[in-house]
């Protein structure tokens, strides 16, 4: 049995300030032009040279560039007193505007990144070519990256200088031993036909680019950077799997296979090199069709121990190295996947055979039942293995008013969100703190300490919630069972009890927001303090409203949601809240 502890969050707000902590993850991306005089690899390039820059600005793994778009969890049902859910998450690598373009990752690119870039230009009715990576690539400028340079049988380019021809790109440059059966380049776009291998083992990434040059931009781009820009996008999605390395209970769980059943396993696209765009044509449903992969002790691979032999690949393979993948080194095992839809009534499904204490079991999942949107190109997906978790996260808004020598009185403390972020469904509490503090930020006590001389000050909590309480120094609106003729003590489904905390009566879904425990609060007068008998100047106070959290699992060990009292009693060490 785990034992699960209550997760606190906090949010505070004042009077004379605001206490409001924002974790906020920003991916940034900076792109510098360099321009210089520069001959490329000691020599000056002739009209049949040609080289093309794979910049290291444009190679990132794919935790430094992709915001998580979407985040699910599926229960897989109880095992040995826990529950174990696959959680879901998708990282768009093509998400914004400022990103497109430059979308090369290390998934398993890096594994690309060994072999050649193939090139096909439409000039001279047509020239297919292998370019490779100079010896000296990649070299040591962190803005050249690597280089690919192919001397061509006669010189291609078109006699007027300015007149653009169009390069297309791929890796690897043998794609049909990657699933392309039929490949065709024409007018700015790329037609390809692909059937999946059946096993991950089998599959690679493929990407595809596309660069428009004429001779002089060529030269341009030759002097400064070795080589015109190259920017690669990924056709296929990316589906890997992994086992949350924080979870000791797992330990007892060896994961044996992964099958995709069912799945869409050929089609085509065209890439339009204007525009980077994948249109795909998936085909019927196969007969059957599976997708697998068996795992052995010596394939789950901790990232965070493993390095890159190229130092321009990041350190880790996925999040800086906090999940274990179930892979190798090189990623050979991801599954690389057409994109495709999951309608109502799809019949695909991911089965996962594990081993439990020696005994081998299995588990079919629907793909409809993970709630995934539509699988995309150039989407990474991580489906981890992790036993229930809870969290909250809270917000609230501050609306300042007034000055600080009279306590911002009217400030209004509003739109308190409180958020279920565990991967299940929670039951949730809460307690509301207010006190005075100094310009310390110590706490201004409701009582005289006639030995260390501490603060006097008028009780907030008498003010507030005392018998004919006078509201002089705030005002709640909406806080059940507030007021000399109270609220009712249950309001949009919270419930006041007697321990003085507040209580949602309904279990909350992972996700899910719960309504506002209150409206709003309005910051009345700031009261009269002393020290030692001395008066406090108002303007050495302000006041801290504090709404603590606490989240309990809702879920039974048979999976069914158990009441709140029950929940709650089995959590408070058999006592349950007692309703006002």
């Amino acid at each position: 049995m785990v034992k699960v502890e209550p997760s606190i969050s906090n949010s505070k707000g004042a009077a004379i300030m605001k206490k409001l902590l924002l974790f906020a993850a920003i991916a940034a991306l900076a792109m510098t032009s360099c321009e210089r005089e520069k001959s490329f690899d000691g020599r000056i390039a002739d009209d049949k040279e040609i080289a093309f820059s794979m910049q290291s600005a444009a190679t990132r793994s794919s935790e430094s560039a992709s915001p998580v778009s979407a985040l699910q969890s599926f229960s897989l049902g109880q095992f040995d007193g826990y529950e174990l859910f696959l959680e879901e998450e998708v990282l768009d690598m093509n998400y914004a505007a400022e990103t497109r373009g430059t979308p090369v990752y290390t998934e398993n690119v890096g594994y690309l990144y060994s072999g050649k870039l193939g090139v096909y230009t439409d000039a001279a009715g047509g020239v297919d070519a292998t370019f490779a990576p100079l010896s000296s690539a990649p070299v040591t400028d962190p803005y050249l990256g690597w280089i690919y340079q192919h001397d061509y049988a006669q010189d291609i380019w078109p006699t007027n200088e300015n007149t653009e021809i169009q390069f297309y790109h791929r890796m690897p440059t043998d794609m049909t031993s990657h699933g392309v059966t039929s490949l065709n380049n024409a007018n700015g776009s790329t037609t390809v036909s692909y059937t999946s291998p059946t096993t991950a083992t089998q599959q690679q990434d493929i990407i595809f680019g596309g660069t428009k040059l004429s001779h002089k931009a060529y030269k341009d781009y030759y002097n400064s950077h070795g080589g015109a820009p190259v920017t690669l996008y990924h056709a296929l999605t990316g589906v890997k799997f992994a086992i949350a390395n924080d979870a000791a209970e797992l330990a007892n769980i060896k994961i044996d296979k992964i099958s995709f059943i069912g799945l869409k396993n050929t089609g085509s696209f065209v890439f339009n090199t204007a525009d980077h765009q994948f249109s795909w044509t998936a085909s019927a449903n196969p007969t059957n069709n599976i997708i697998s992969q068996e795992f052995a002790v010596s394939d789950t691979v901790n990232y965070s121990s493993s390095r890159h032999k190229d130092n321009h690949f990041a350190d880790s393979f996925f999040a800086a190295g906090t999940k274990q993948n179930i892979n190798d080194a090189k990623a050979t095992k991801t599954f690389w996947l057409i994109p495709q839809s999951f309608p109502t009534g799809s019949t695909a499904e991911l089965k996962i055979n594990f081993t439990q204490g020696g005994k081998k079991d299995s588990l079919v999942v629907k793909i409809t039942d993970l709630k995934a949107p539509d699988w995309r190109a150039a989407q990474i997906r991580t489906y981890t293995f992790k036993i229930d978790e809870i969290n909250l996260k809270i917000r609230d808004e501050l609306e300042m008013h007034g000055e600080a020598n009279d306590g911002y009185k009217d400030s209004v403390k509003k739109n308190v969100k409180i958020t279920n972020t565990s991967n299940t469904r929670a039951f949730i509490r809460a307690a509301i703190v207010g006190q005075w503090v100094d310009v310390n930020n110590d706490p201004v006590f409701g009582f005289t300490d006639k030995v260390n001389k501490l603060y006097k000050v008028d009780s907030w909590y008498y003010d507030q919630f005392g018998p004919n309480a006078p509201h002089n120094q705030g005002l709640f609106v909406g806080l059940p069972g507030y007021g000399n003729t109270p609220n009712p003590k249950t309001e949009n489904g919270w419930q006041l009890c007697k321990d003085g905390y507040y209580y949602y009566m309904t279990a909350v879904e992972p996700g899910a927001i719960v309504p506002a425990l209150f409206d709003t609060y309005t910051i009345g007068q700031i009261p009269n303090a002393s020290l030692a008998g001395h008066e406090i100047e108002n303007t050495d106070m302000h006041f801290e409203l504090e709404i603590a959290t606490q989240a309990i699992k809702a879920n039974t060990l048979d999976g069914t949601v158990d009441t709140w009292t029950n929940a709650w009693k089995n959590a408070l060490g058999g006592v349950a809240p007692v309703i006002q």
